[in-house]
């Protein structure tokens, strides 16, 4: 659908019999998803400081020498590099109109219009609806869903067989995307299959399993972020839950990595104050190990132990798991989180 609904772009005649040369539309592209990584790095730089903390080298360089640092860490991210240099996805239009979406006022527009419209173009940001219905924000569930209801009429007025090929056949085949057990795939069917679990009942009890429990943790856990203004957690955690629902996610849709790793090490802190060392110890060491195996990216990790980027929907069982334990320490590190605020909640109810 991300192809399909951009495609009306290019309906007049600007340039041959498209309305944006295929080189400019690239160009757009990458200049807006350098402008939203330059946004990514100012809103993690002003919210690390914001909770009592620093960027290690802004002492140094200044605020706008660490933005800038980290803009360019963040573009060289295993998620932001593959979707750049070898795709030149939407993923950084999508995280925009999110962001802009959950951050802005609430004033005349309701929240949930431009997630509505991320969600016509591409069906998972839908998933964002849990921050507003979890806030009790019924407005702006109904917004998001009026909105999103109009982007997709949208599509069918300007491309009708696109999109009713797309509601109504590709989009119950996952296969259509590619090999659910190829190594890029970060959901939690793709690595539960990656750790050789084969199709059948129990792949499916395990992921259903797995997808509601973290589904109810995060719906349990953004109250109590929203009631510290612990915002851009929030989001980062329901950007987590969006990936893991799915049938399938590539690594680079994960362009989230940034934000999430922050939010683990900074509004994680409070909610395992009360925890053992050895846990704290733990949660730590699984953020370390999942921040550099999807910084290189687990499809990078898979051709290092497969010997090449030939035949990898037919991987090697060593490729597959080794590729596949970085997003296992991620999740792992999120149930953690969760956990901690379930068991310790007394206590973190008080402060």
């Amino acid at each position: 659908m991300e192809r399909g609904f951009l495609a009306a772009l290019y309906l007049p005649a600007f340039c041959g019999d498209s309305f944006l040369c295929r080189w400019l539309g690239v160009v757009c592209v990458l200049v807006l998803s350098f402008a939203v990584a330059w946004l990514l790095a100012t809103l993690i730089y002003d919210y690390v400081n914001a909770r009592g903390y620093e960027i290690p080298c802004q002492h140094f360089i200044g605020r706008t020498g660490t933005i800038a640092l980290m803009t360019a860490g963040i573009l060289v991210l295993g998620p932001w590099r593959r979707g750049l240099m070898g795709l030149v996805q939407i993923n950084p239009l999508i995280m925009l109109l999110v962001l802009v979406d959950l951050l802005r006022p609430a004033s005349r527009i309701p929240r949930g219009v431009l997630i509505g419209i991320a969600g016509g173009i591409k069906l998972t940001p839908l998933a964002f609806g849990l921050i507003l219905l979890m806030r009790r924000d019924f407005k702006g569930v109904i917004t998001l869903g009026i909105s999103f209801f109009t982007t997709v009429m949208l599509g069918f007025i300007l491309m009708p067989a696109e999109a009713k090929e797309f509601w109504f056949s590709a989009l119950s085949d996952p296969s259509r995307v590619g090999n659910i057990n190829f190594p890029d795939n970060i959901s939690i069917l793709g690595w539960l299959m990656h750790l050789g679990i084969p199709e059948g009942a129990l792949l499916k009890i395990l992921q259903y399993t797995l997808t509601l429990a973290l589904l109810l943790g995060v719906a349990y856990l953004l109250p109590k972020l929203h009631s510290r203004r612990m915002v851009l957690s929030e989001i980062s955690l329901n950007a987590f839950l969006m990936m893991m629902m799915s049938l399938i996610s590539w690594s680079h849709h994960n362009i989230w990595l940034p934000l999430l790793m922050m939010t683990l090490w900074v509004d994680a802190r409070p909610f395992l104050a009360y925890s053992r060392t050895w846990v704290r110890w733990v949660f730590y060491a699984l953020t370390v190990v999942a921040a550099v195996g999807l910084a290189i990216s687990p499809m990078n990790i898979a051709i290092r132990i497969h010997g090449s980027d030939q035949g990898l929907n037919d991987a090697s069982a060593p490729a597959l798991i080794v590729s596949s334990v970085p997003i296992i320490c991620l999740f792992a590190a999120v149930m953690l989180w969760i956990l901690t605020a379930l068991i310790h909640r007394r206590h973190i109810a008080t402060k």
